[in-house]
């Protein structure tokens, strides 16, 4: 007897048969029903903030900028801002001094197509929007965190008298959970603090749903104190990306109010280890490269017997997403000889997605279900598959036909609890 289990893949799915008495868990996001309409969840976060409200933030004449997700985080992004203008305006807000900044750290600057979808074609022509370049636009300096990671931001958000963060809380693999000050550190930084930043994932207590004690998180946090005023508006989404809860207020107090309605959700039990874990980071954008699609090795590998294979689906419509990491991956003779250079070169951004690669490879086997061409996988020393089903059968003949499976098919959103 089997069962048929889909994963999402894209936009789409994938389907495959799995014998049912092999199956650990389907292990999926819990069922959160949306909020709706989605309109309303926003002005009700607006009108009962936590901690800090928005309207003695705003100044007659002031400069507001408002801090957006970029293309690769499912943020519904132009449902939320119009109710947000529109509070803003009946506090008096001057529509010509807003201006909306995309946050993408050190991804790809979005283009003006994509900006227009972020925000809404509405929004996009109604308003300024731009997106941060950390390696073109003016920057400004504002010290140093206490663990020594300079605070330099987008000239134009340092200046403003208001910050408006936008983004959704989920979990994440080295800030223990997406949203809050990330949309400043790495959103709005250049590379050199967003490198130093990373580079602290070879400390301990760095862990997806981690924040006391995470220096990631902590040090993206300090980056508050030193900036004016900052107003946070966060929303958790359920595993169709549509929102089931929004938070404003205090950026720290909302932003944790936000994970605890989001651990509700992404909390996972999985009863054992399994030979093989079949992961998708949860389609796109989550899977829109392999840069990206990496996050969903972390929980897969929470699942896998040590030794094992862990088989990610990834349509990677981009490709691999940065060109260092993929030099750092083919130079390597082995998982071990990355980890060597890392820590005998220093952390380096774009190589430490290298670096988190070679620390799954050492602990299982990986193959990649993907649109990347074939041979660019296996010079970066891992296996590519056509489908999914050609992926288990490559998984079998390391496993044997009796392996034990466990399926995350939101995988880069799940917090695996064993």
């Amino acid at each position: 007897m089997t069962r048929q289990v889909h994963i999402p893949y894209g936009e789409g799915t994938l389907s495959l048969e799995i014998p049912s008495d092999t199956i650990i868990s389907v292990a999926d996001l819990k069922i959160a029903n949306p909020v709706r309409p989605l309109e309303a969840e926003v002005r009700r976060a607006l009108k009962n903030p936590v901690s800090l409200s928005l309207m003695s933030l705003v100044k007659k004449d002031g400069k507001i900028v408002i801090v957006v997700n970029d293309i690769t985080r499912p943020t519904p992004t132009s449902r939320i801002l119009p109710p947000l203008l529109q509070e803003l305006r009946s506090m008096g807000a001057n529509k010509d001094n807003i201006e909306i900044m995309v946050a993408p750290g050190m991804h790809r600057v979005n283009t003006e197509a994509e900006m227009r979808g972020i925000v809404g074609s509405d929004v996009f022509n109604e308003y300024q929007v731009v997106c941060h370049n950390p390696d073109e636009d003016k920057l400004a300096y504002l010290g140093k965190t206490s663990r020594g990671t300079k605070l330099i931001f987008n000239e134009k958000a340092v200046r403003a008298d208001l910050r408006i963060l936008i983004g959704n809380v989920e979990p994440h693999q080295l800030a223990g959970y997406t949203g809050g000050a990330k949309s400043l550190l790495p959103g709005l930084s250049c590379r050199e603090s967003i490198e130093a930043n990373h580079s602290l994932l070879l400390e301990p207590n760095v862990s997806v749903g981690s924040i006391r004690g995470n220096p990631i998180r902590e040090d993206i946090e300090e980056s508050l104190k030193v900036l004016g005023p900052t107003f946070l508006l966060n929303v958790v989404l359920n595993m169709r990306n549509e929102v089931v809860a929004a938070s404003a207020g205090d950026a720290i107090k909302a932003h944790r109010r936000c994970v605890e309605i989001c651990n509700r959700i992404s909390e996972v039990h999985v009863s054992g280890k399994a030979d093989i874990v079949i992961a998708s980071p949860g389609g796109f954008p989550k899977d829109i490269d392999l840069y990206q699609a990496q996050k969903a090795l972390t929980p897969a590998e929470r699942a896998v017997k040590r030794g094992g294979v862990i088989i990610l689906a990834a349509e990677c419509r981009g490709g691999l997403g940065n060109e260092l990491f993929r030099e750092w991956m083919c130079e390597a003779k082995s998982p071990s000889d990355i980890i060597e250079r890392m820590r005998r070169e220093g952390f380096i951004l774009g190589a430490h997605k290298a670096f988190l690669f070679a620390r799954h490879m050492m602990n299982a086997d990986l193959i990649i279900v993907s649109d990347i061409p074939s041979e660019i996988l296996e010079e970066m020393h891992l296996t590519p598959a056509s489908s999914i089903d050609e992926a288990l059968e490559i998984a079998y003949k390391k496993a044997g036909r009796d392996a034990k499976i466990t399926v995350l098919p939101h995988a880069s959103s799940s917090i695996i609890l064993n």
